[in-house]
């Protein structure tokens, strides 16, 4: 090999290893920028996850009220019929309970006379 081509050869050599180191930074950029989006998408996917089990919760959370009231709301109902069955009931006079005893016991007695 003469000198001249020696040197030829160490040019282009030092180009080539130019090119490699470039190529390297260009991959280790690459690589780099990967783990980045690869970061950004995991906390984005925890971040939706979060938000869609917080709504989840809240949705739960505002049913379970929903059916609490509508419970409470319809225990105060039956209160209230109770309420007011009692007074009626309350209202009816001794005599007429008796009346309506006595006309129950004659049912009975008849009843049990045609068997």
């Amino acid at each position: 090999m003469t000198a001249k081509n020696s040197e030829h050869v160490d040019e282009r050599l030092t180009e080539l290893l130019a090119v490699e180191r470039r190529l390297e930074a260009r991959f280790q950029e690459a690589v780099a920028e990967a783990r980045r989006k690869l970061e950004a998408a995991r906390a984005l996917a925890s971040d939706s996850h979060q938000k869609t089990q917080a709504e989840l919760e809240a949705a739960s959370a505002a049913q379970e009220r929903a059916d609490l009231e509508a419970h409470a709301e319809r225990l105060k109902q039956i209160a209230e019929d109770g309420a007011s069955r009692v007074a009626a009931l309350a209202a009816v006079s001794a005599e007429r309970v008796d009346a309506l005893a006595a006309g129950v016991v004659d049912q009975l007695v008849d009843a049990r006379a045609r068997r």
